[in-house]
């Protein structure tokens, strides 16, 4: 169960810190409702390490959700909640500038919570299986890959929520590439490795992650999803005794029949 206190609160959202337990009352739905739904999606699944990161994320969230909601005044130690009639309201700069702080925390906290995950048996939950369900699957992995969104700013939780599209048509023209079968094998070993074979799909699973954030990127580099995919193809290929989703598929046996023409209309089809 998570419990948040003033002492947390105010540990980890110091701008919130008062001398008073007002500003903390005024938390304490937004506390609850967050709480709420990190219990339901994490369970029992949280190590002292995780649950530290959570009790993080409770109080940054909560303090993002309810910012732009309350009347902020401006206090010795930063910002407070309205009590009487005699203060100075922050200014909506400030306040925006805020709002952002927290933004980028509770974004980046949330991905450090589900990596710390995968390391217990959440990674085998439905949950989980909903949440990593693409190569690029979190923010801190797209930023980890170069990629920022159409205004070139950084990619938190709000940017990738909206370059959800542009992650989908790059994620479809590698899973065209390497089979549908090794595509969905790769978004599974992300939680649960292969122990046996480990080596090769992450090596391919790299080499996938970098054709998307390629494709995504194209209005930048634009030669560079026809040289890393070439190069993911070849590791497939390289590698298809190894990776039995490949070799057992339609797309291999296609590039592999005697007289195969690499062809547009081919569901196999590749740069030529």
């Amino acid at each position: 169960m998570i419990t948040i206190d003033q002492q947390t609160f105010e540990k980890y959202v110091p701008a919130f810190a008062s001398a008073s337990d007002n500003t903390f009352v005024r938390m304490e739905p937004y506390i609850k409702l967050v709480s709420a739904k990190v219990e339901k999606n994490v369970g029992e699944h949280a190590t002292d390490t995780t649950q530290l990161l959570i009790e993080r994320y409770v109080c940054v969230s909560a303090a993002r959700t309810a910012a732009p909601q309350l009347d902020l005044v401006l206090t010795p130690n930063g910002f407070g909640v309205v009590s009487s009639q005699n203060v100075v309201p922050a200014s909506r700069e400030r306040v925006n500038a805020l709002i952002e702080q927290l933004r980028i925390d509770e974004s980046t906290t949330f991905d450090l919570i589900v990596a710390n995950l995968l390391d217990t048996d959440w990674a085998k939950s439905p949950v989980a299986e909903q949440h990593i369900a693409s190569l690029l699957y979190s923010p801190t992995m797209m930023r980890r890959y170069g990629i920022k969104d159409s205004e070139g700013k950084e990619v938190y939780f709000q940017e990738w929520q909206g370059l959800q599209n542009e992650l989908a048509i790059a994620e479809e023209k590698v899973r065209t590439l390497i089979s549908p079968e090794l595509y969905d094998r790769l978004i599974e070993v992300q939680r649960i490795p292969d122990e046996e074979a480990r080596s090769e799909y992450n090596i391919v699973l790299e080499q996938a992650r970098k054709v998307v954030a390629a494709w995504i990127t194209a209005d930048r580099y634009p030669q560079a999803p026809r040289a890393l995919s070439h190069r993911l193809l070849d590791t497939v290929n390289r590698y298809a005794d190894k990776l039995k989703e490949y070799s057992n598929s339609s797309t291999y046996r296609a590039r592999n029949t005697q007289g195969y023409e690499n062809r547009k209309e081919d569901s196999a089809y590749f740069f030529g």
